[in-house]
């Protein structure tokens, strides 16, 4: 490295020349590298939930979960698989190798649960590939001196979200925080004696009817609609 060094005090200029272009050509370079606040990544996991309205945990079990993880037992890339039932709900969650193409894998799993007949009133899994995409980069607390009022909600619903949507690079604007309804049912006990129903089955029903689902179209006032 002796050579080096005497060359470098022989050339000062040259030196100090090159010293001048790594840093004009390090400037430049750091301005246009694309950087982003929160780059997007994949997790390589692909969750699989599926709704079965008013069945227990061991027909969603048996009926539901197993079925799955035999379809998608052969998915490529596949490291584990972690299930969970419950009564009228399952979740799959299969995790894969890091270098995994996550996109590719999701198509993966979607395919392999297009051919399964699952039970009557059960409806179609739904495949969830998470991505920090997803996440939130900012959240925003509204306040009112009144309130929560009807009229409030309408002004956060309609010009403070139509506002942050019409903000330069937002993919996407939720609202959340509305109250939410509410219904008591008191079961009488002597007519579910006599019908032979137990509160665990009636558990099972009321949890299935808290769900939304197409059941066809309907002309309602002129208007189609499902």
């Amino acid at each position: 490295m002796g050579w080096l060094t005497k060359w470098s005090f022989a050339n000062k200029a040259a030196v100090g020349l090159l010293v001048v272009m790594a840093l004009v050509v390090g400037g430049i370079s750091y301005t246009t590298l694309p950087m982003e606040f929160m780059p997007e990544a994949d997790n390589p996991q692909v969750s699989v939930m599926v709704m079965g309205p008013g069945q227990n945990a061991g027909s969603m079990e048996n009926k539901v979960t197993k079925p799955i993880e035999s379809a998608v037992g052969l998915v490529k890339g596949k490291k584990e698989i972690l299930s969970t039932s419950g009564e009228g709900y399952a979740k799959i969650d299969i995790y894969f190798d890091s270098n995994t193409n996550m996109k590719e894998a999701s198509q993966e799993v979607q395919k392999a649960l297009d051919p399964l007949q699952l039970p009557e009133g059960v409806m179609k899994p739904f495949v969830l590939q998470l991505n920090t995409s997803m996440i939130p980069i900012s959240q925003i607390t509204v306040s009112f001196d009144e309130g929560l009022t009807e009229s409030n909600l309408a002004v956060a619903e309609t010009t403070i979200l139509h506002e942050l949507q019409n903000i330069k690079g937002v993919s996407n604007v939720g609202l959340y925080g509305r109250p939410a309804s509410q219904i008591s049912v008191s079961a009488d006990q002597t007519k579910m004696a006599q019908k032979g129903v137990s509160f665990t089955q009636l558990m099972s029903v009321l949890k299935g009817r808290n769900v939304e689902a197409s059941v066809g179209a309907q002309t309602i006032g002129g208007q189609n609609g499902n």
